[in-house]
């Protein structure tokens, strides 16, 4: 991997299976773990040792790839939250049996399916077709027989419809960056009020643990100077002041998790939009 010279070099297995030739002496199973080499990230469908299942939602792919294509077509996402998410994803579905594993010792960041990039890719091709497009207009005008014009004529219909998928494809990505920067916008800001919410929890958390401080100090000084009734009044008091702050911040969180809620259901819509057909999509054919 290191004699490719590339920055960025990525190496995915899903073929992580059992050895039906293994020696029955042997304990091994699946494949063992690789180190990755600089600036290179080795993903596996399970862990080290382990087997991967072939039993995907769809009968072309198996559990872990099934999820990769899927990640693959979100737009916007980081190569490892990316596999971060397919691991989680893997295993929800396989009930904790299948752990896809990564090592990792890339340098900087990479994007799989950035719709930025993609629609200054896709708009640098539509000015070449448009350049063609005219080219073959001033042929035709120019064309000496009715056999050359028709050939033109073809070749001009296929360069329109290539420029009109195009076109359509840099409105459906801008539509996906905008949707994309909504989503950060929207993630960033529920971000920051949880943890507003949070710092909310530790200082009633640290209100409860100064009381019980308190509590320890007058037992402490019950044995000294109080009479055993006015150290039980004490207690109990302090023991109230307790529980009521544990069931306020029992009842902060409740309202908190129900608001958290709240606020992520007009987030989730724009998460769930479908995905662009991008170039990393399978098919059958």
């Amino acid at each position: 991997m290191l004699s490719t010279g590339a920055h960025l070099t990525v190496l995915i297995l899903d073929a992580c299976r059992n050895n039906p030739y293994h020696s029955a002496k042997s304990a091994t199973r699946g494949f063992a773990s690789m180190t990755a080499a600089k600036g290179s990230l080795i993903v596996f469908a399970t862990a080290p040792g382990a087997e991967a299942s072939d039993l995907g939602a769809t009968k072309d792919n198996g559990l872990f790839t099934g999820f990769l294509l899927d990640a693959l077509r979100q737009p916007g996402l980081s190569i490892e939250p990316l596999f971060s998410r397919v691991r989680q994803s893997v295993v929800e579905a396989s009930n904790g049996k299948q752990v896809p594993w990564t090592g990792s010792s890339l340098i900087g960041d990479f994007v799989f399916n950035d719709p930025a990039t993609r629609s200054a890719d896709i708009r640098a091709r539509l000015e070449r077709e448009e350049a063609d497009l005219r080219q073959l207009q001033e042929q035709n005008l120019k064309a000496k027989s009715a056999q050359e014009k028709r050939a033109n004529d073809r070749k001009q219909q296929e360069i329109e419809a290539r420029i009109r998928l195009d076109r359509e494809e840099v409105e459906s990505l801008s539509a996906a960056a905008e949707r994309q920067r909504e989503l950060h916008r929207q993630m960033q800001e529920l971000a920051k009020k949880n943890g507003q919410q949070e710092l909310a929890r530790k200082a009633d958390e640290a209100r409860i643990a100064e009381l019980q401080l308190q509590k320890a100090a007058i037992l402490s000084e019950s044995q000294k100077s109080t009479t055993l009734d006015q150290a039980r009044a004490e207690v109990a008091a302090i023991d109230k002041r307790i529980a009521d702050t544990k069931a306020d911040l029992s009842a902060r969180r409740d309202r908190d998790l129900h608001q958290l809620s709240a606020d992520y259901e007009p987030v989730l819509p724009l998460a769930r939009q479908p995905a662009i057909k991008g170039e990393f999509e399978t098919t059958p054919q």
